[in-house]
């Protein structure tokens, strides 16, 4: 078996079209399944690069993970996975969207750009016309 891939040098620029048509999404992952486990599962495929997995391994919350590959074709050859069973869970596997080095927030002068807040109460925040902190009214509490 191989050794497990780590990060191959700098990462690629975000939403790097190149990088996603060599990246699988693995969903359905059983609990307990770690890296290696996948990498033996998916190198069968071809040269895996990176692998990124979400979710507790002994948690009850959805386990996903992306699969890097060198080529296209070595993630087009792993999409033909889809619906293999690992530890009785049938996995779906298909193309990414994007690339695992995609950043998830998006900084504009050096500050995460969030959604603007919904207006409220005289503090600007959730609740209540004239509500303060907590949606609670000023001098109510």
């Amino acid at each position: 078996m191989s050794a497990m891939p780590s990060h191959m040098g700098s990462a690629p620029p975000a939403n790097n079209p190149e990088a996603a048509a060599r990246t699988v999404y693995v969903g359905g992952i059983p609990q307990g399944v770690d890296e290696h486990t996948l990498n033996a599962l998916f190198v069968h495929c071809g040269q895996v690069t990176q692998i990124r997995l979400a979710g507790k391994a002994d948690g009850y919350s959805a386990r996903f993970a992306f699969v890097e590959f060198a080529y296209p074709q070595q993630a087009q050859t792993a999409v033909m996975l889809n619906g293999i069973t690992l530890q009785d869970r049938q996995l779906k596997v298909s193309m990414a969207k994007s690339s695992i080095n995609t950043p998830t927030l998006s900084f504009i002068g050096g500050a995460p750009s969030r959604p603007p807040r919904a207006q409220g109460g005289a503090q600007g925040g959730y609740g209540a016309p004239g509500a303060g902190a907590y949606g609670v009214a000023p001098g109510a509490a």
